[in-house]
Order: structure tokens, then C-alpha cells, then sequence
């Protein structure tokens, strides 16, 4: 981070940093003289000491359109708020909280129909508001003007940089969130629904980092549905869908949105996204002003909306504390892809406990890769240590032919008992990575070596209904054995030894989550009653996630 603290000429002012929030005696402002403009200028774009780091290293900004410098045009003078645009070299101001220990962080989005960035009314005043509350905040200069594509570049490239430099700027790297303003919360919402990829080529490490906001908060947002004219946004838009360049699903971060009925951006665009989240099962809370126009960020002006920032810190409060990080490994079931489902057990105990899930499970993986799963986590999560991991394999085991074996394996050694040199019988892990034991072993043991500290659960297997993939890949019920002639009882057996053997939790899913999809009447709770009754449905697997909930909601809490 570089440190910007002399005294930084006009011209030079992409360099400065921002001031305090304007008081309302100063949003009539008078300024005649060019000299008066860049006095208020200075008073408002203020050279104080501020952590300023640009976001692309030397000679590799990405989509770069131009190298002109950045222009302030003095248009919103007179309400106190500083504009500029040809911004070509992206960089954030960071606001540290006061608060001590690592703290949330907001990435502040200022609004202006991607053609100009207002600094002050929809950035350091939004930033200092997210201090008093307890966050610290990273206003962002993205590109503009019409540099939509090079703006996602910007958000995602800044949301990983302040994950991997966590350490360094005091932040918790599980509560980095984003709020935008109009055409800002047009790009929070591009980025709250884009982060599956990156826009661009990764270039270094803080680009392996996961890009996803924890949270979003779209303020009267801008140009999400469909326009009448697609080419621009301009002339209007129709109807209550979003567009497809906005692919809502059940991992989009929880949201808070406001707007009001009289804004020319249209009330019906915060209806549709609320409408488009709560139907992928996404945490939404959109609040609705009788009025309130457009643009008024934290100003009040004697409207209904003068009270959203005060809603806004309410709905926040639950990301003001340290979140749990809960990390989950295993296959389809834990896959973050939703196999059979729309939303997994752990989306739905992450919006209960309001923790970071961390997920890794891949489809068709067993026991032997909850090893490697964990080491990708952990590459991709540079010094985060999960407070909770949960293990969900095994089904895949018994469908594969992989024996049972052994826990341990015995010798006989030379020790001292008691001051005596005797001879006595000796264990120690089966370690084979071909037998279903020794994989656990292999598993635990190296969840044990690389998070000392986190409290490992293991979850059993699910009762296995038919399944139908293809004409090579037809699974037969659990009524039928596999071809060593064992049953997956003899896989939850196992799963619920290793307990024992390694001091891990076991939540017996098989038997507490009540889906048994072999049973008359259970459809409900499957992907599909004909071809696929192995995997659950939303409706089974948030059974999976009450039955977790009721054996680990303390140290999920």
C-alpha cells in the first residue's frame, strides 16, 4: 500500500484522496472564480493522509481504453460533490475502522451512468458512514467512461486483492462485501453474479483468491431488465425480467436494495432482482420509498428515503461480527454446482448462521480425494484457517467396490512400561489408499496436520435410491449390495467408527435427516421420482441441513 501525504496539485489529483463527508450547510455552495473551484475542490478532494492502492501492476491494466489523465468537471460543485471521469488508471482509497481485530469490508461503487464517478456524494461520504458503523470501506475509481467490462475487471481484481492482503489491511477475508449507487449498483450486481470467473486473466496471486462478494447492497440500482432499445439503457426498459448477463442462482450473495416508487430508474427494477433472488432461495431484503428521486446517497433531504442508511446498518449488524468459516468437502451432494437441487444443505445453514461456506465437494469424489480438496481450499485461501470442516463422502465408495479394510495395522516393538524394557503389541493407522478405512485415516490425518485447530465433522452417507445417468452409469438401490457383497449400512458403519478413532464428531445424516428415498411418498425430497432418487432435491436437503443444525448449531453460532 502507498501512503499519499504532501500536498498533491490539481492536476495531479488521482493521486489525492477524499475528504470527510460535506455538511448540509455546504451543499449550496458558491464558487464563481476559477480560483473559489479549485478551493472547493481542494476542500473536497483533500490530500489528507489516505491508503491508496492501485489495483493492476505497472504496464498491466487490462482492457486499458486510454491514458489521458483523470478529469474533474466541476458540475456538481454547488452540492458538494467532486465528479470526474477518464479514469484509465483504477486504484481504491481505503478507510480503515477504529475498531481493533479484522474487520468487514465494503467496497464502495460511486454511481454515474459509467460515463462519471461522483467521488463524494456516492464515495467518501459512504465510506466514512460504513467507518462509524464498525467497517471499513474501499472506495473504488473504476474505469470509466463505457468501460463496462474493464469495471468488472476492476470490483473482482480489488475484492481479491483485499482478501489476500487481509493481514494487511486489518479486514476479515470472509466479509468483504460491495454497495453501489445507480449505475455502481449496476456493477455490484454484475459482480455479485459474475464471480464463478474471472473477466480477465489471472496475473498473480491475489487473482487465485475467490472473487465472490459476501454480501451486496445495490442502492437505487440501474439498467438490470430488459431494455426497450438493447442498445442502450437509456430509452427505458419493460417487463419484471433481469437480463441473462446477471445469472442470479442460489450463491449470489444476500442483498439489501432500496429505491423509490419515483425514481426514473424505476421501481420495478429492485422488484425484479428481489423477485429473482428469493426465488433462488437468496437472502433479499429490498426496501420501498413512497419518494425520494434519484442520486441522494447519504443526504437527507426531507424524504422517506433519508432513513435507508439506517435500515442499511441494521441489516448489516449481522455481518459486523466475526463470521464462522466452515469449510465442506465431499461430492455431489456438498457441490457447489447444485446437483439434483437448487440451493445445497450448506447454503441453507449458511443463511441461518450467517457464516462464509467455504466449498470444494466435487461431484463423483470419494473418501481418497478429500485430501486434495482440502489442499485447494487452503491455496486458495492463504492464511485462513476454517474454524469448522465438514466431511460428507463415502457414497461414492461403496457405488466404486472400495473394500472396507483395516484402521490399523500391527506390530510388535520394544518400549519402556513402567521402568521395564518389555516387548508389547503396537498400532498404528492403516494408511492404504485403496481400502475405505485407510482413506478416512489418510483424510483425517491430514485435515489433523494442516487445521490443528478446526473442528472436524464427519457426516455419514444418505440412504442411496435408484439412479439412472446414462445407458453405463445406472446405480440400483440401496436394497441391493455392491459387487464385494456390502451394503452401504456397511460404509455408515465405518464412517461412524472413524469417530472414535479420530476424535471427530459424527452427525449420523443416514438416519437423523429422515430422507429415505425408497419409501412411497418421498418424492418431494428427491431430484427426480424416475431416474435420479439419489440425489436430494432443495426440499431434501434442507432436511440434511436441519438435521446438521440440530447436532452442531453451537459451533456453527
Amino acid at each position: 500500500m502507498k501512503k499519499n501525504v504532501g500536498c498533491i496539485a490539481f492536476a495531479l489529483m488521482v493521486l489525492s484522496s477524499f475528504t470527510a463527508a460535506a455538511r448540509p450547510e455546504d451543499y449550496a455552495a458558491n464558487y464563481n472564480t476559477p480560483e473559489e473551484r479549485e478551493a472547493l475542490v481542494d476542500k473536497l478532494w483533500h490530500p489528507a493522509e489516505k491508503d491508496i492502492t492501485r489495483i493492476w501492476p505497472e504496464g498491466k491494466t487490462l482492457l486499458r481504453a486510454g491514458d489521458q489523465p483523470i478529469k474533474v468537471l466541476d458540475r456538481e460543485l454547488k452540492q458538494s460533490n467532486v465528479v470526474v471521469t477518464d479514469v484509465n488508471d483504477p486504484y481504491f482509497v481505503f478507510y480503515r475502522a477504529s475498531e481493533p481485530g479484522a474487520r468487514p469490508v465494503v467496497i464502495v461503487l460511486p454511481g454515474g451512468g459509467y460515463s462519471v464517478l461522483g467521488i463524494n456524494k456516492e464515495g467518501s461520504e459512504i465510506a466514512e458512514w460504513l467507518n462509524s458503523i464498525g467497517f471499513s470501506a474501499a472506495v473504488l475509481l473504476y474505469r470509466a467512461p463505457d468501460q463496462r467490462q474493464a469495471a468488472l475487471c476492476d470490483v473482482q481484481r480489488t475484492i481479491g486483492l483485499l482478501r489476500y492482503r487481509a493481514a494487511d489491511y486489518g479486514i476479515d477475508p470472509g466479509r468483504v462485501g460491495v454497495i453501489g449507487f445507480s449505475a455502481g449498483a449496476n456493477l455490484a450486481v454484475t459482480a455479485s453474479t459474475n464471480w464463478r470467473r474471472r473477466a480477465y486473466e489471472k496475473i498473480d496471486a491475489a487473482d487465485e483468491v475467490s472473487c465472490r462478494p459476501d454480501f451486496q447492497l445495490p442502492i437505487y440500482p440501474w439498467d438490470l431488465r430488459t431494455r426497450i432499445d438493447s442498445a442502450t439503457p437509456r430509452k427505458g426498459w419493460m417487463g419484471m425480467k433481469i437480463r441473462e448477463e446477471y445469472p442470479v442462482d442460489a450463491e449470489t450473495p444476500p442483498a439489501f436494495i432500496a429505491q423509490s416508487l419515483d425514481d426514473f430508474c424505476q421501481i420495478e427494477t429492485t422488484v425484479a432482482y428481489d423477485l429473482a433472488l428469493r426465488q433462488a432461495g437468496v437472502d433479499s431484503t429490498a426496501k420501498i420509498y413512497p419518494e425520494g428521486g434519484h442520486g441522494y446517497g447519504l443526504r437527507r433531504l426531507g424524504h422517506s428515503t433519508d432513513v435507508w442508511s439506517e435500515e442499511a446498518a441494521a441489516w448489516l449488524a449481522r455481518f459486523a461480527r466475526p463470521s464462522k468459516k466452515v469449510l465442506f468437502l465431499g461430492d455431489s451432494i456438498t457441490d457447489r454446482r447444485h446437483i439434483g437441487c437448487t440451493k445445497n444443505y450448506w447454503g441453507f445453514l449458511a443463511d441461518r448462521f450467517g457464516f462464509n461456506p467455504y466449498v470444494y465437494g466435487i461431484n463423483g469424489q470419494q473418501m481418497r480425494h478429500i485430501p486434495a480438496q482440502a489442499d485447494r481450499f487452503a491455496a486458495e485461501n492463504p492464511g485462513v484457517e476454517p474454524d469448522v470442516v465438514f466431511v460428507f463422502a463415502g457414497t461414492n465408495d461403496y457405488n466404486a467396490n472400495v473394500p472396507l479394510g483395516e484402521w490399523y495395522d500391527y506390530s510388535e516393538e520394544r518400549t519402556n512400561r513402567n521402568g521395564r524394557e518389555v516387548t508389547l503389541r503396537k498400532r498404528a493407522h492403516n494408511l492404504s489408499p485403496d481400502t475405505f478405512r485407510g482413506r478416512i485415516n489418510r483424510a483425517l490425518g491430514h485435515l489433523r496436520e494442516r487445521f490443528p485447530r478446526s473442528r472436524i465433522i464427519l457426516l455419514t452417507p444418505i440412504h442411496r435410491g435408484y439412479a439412472r445417468f446414462g445407458e453405463k452409469n445406472v446405480q440400483p438401490d440401496e436394497s441391493y449390495a455392491n459387487e464385494l457383497g456390502l451394503f452401504i449400512d456397511d460404509y455408515v458403519a465405518a464412517v461412524k467408527e472413524a469417530g472414535s478413532v479420530w476424535a471427530a464428531k459424527v452427525i449420523d445424516i443416514n438416519s437423523a435427516s429422515g430422507v429415505y428415498p425408497n419409501a412411497p411418498g418421498q418424492d418431494v425430497f428427491v431430484h427426480d421420482a424416475k431416474t435420479d432418487r439419489l440425489h436430494p432435491s432443495a426440499a431434501g436437503h434442507v432436511r440434511i441441513a436441519e438435521a446438521i443444525a440440530a447436532e452442531a448449531g453451537e459451533v456453527l453460532r
